[in-house]
């Protein structure tokens, strides 16, 4: 997968949540997962029911540390249990970037 890095700042939890359903239908073994069959709210274990096994899921998360240039930790991912709560944790860092920007 070519995925470009792009920059942090001025993220919305919308865009980032649909990259991460994005990412996360390109992964999947599930012809027929697409847009429509795949919630923010997900969890991310019932992304199982759409061939995801735990390999899957950090390759998921690898993937889009790659494509945002973040690193998060295992203890961060036990704490996401939704694509959703995944994507505020990478609008979370993009605020905390934009913060430190702005009180140099």
């Amino acid at each position: 997968m070519n995925i470009s890095m792009k920059p942090l700042k001025g993220l919305s939890l919308e865009s980032v949540q649909r990259k991460i359903v994005s990412v996360s239908i390109d992964l999947a073994d599930c012809e027929e997962l697409n847009e429509n069959s795949i919630e923010p709210t997900a969890t991310l274990e019932s992304l199982s029911d759409f061939g995801f096994d735990s390999l899957a899921v950090l390759q998921l998360v690898c993937e889009v540390e790659e494509l945002y240039g973040i690193s998060i930790t295992n203890d961060q991912i036990a704490d996401m249990s939704t694509l959703q709560d995944f994507a505020k944790h990478i609008v979370t860092l993009s605020e905390r970037e934009r913060n430190e920007v702005c009180s140099v």
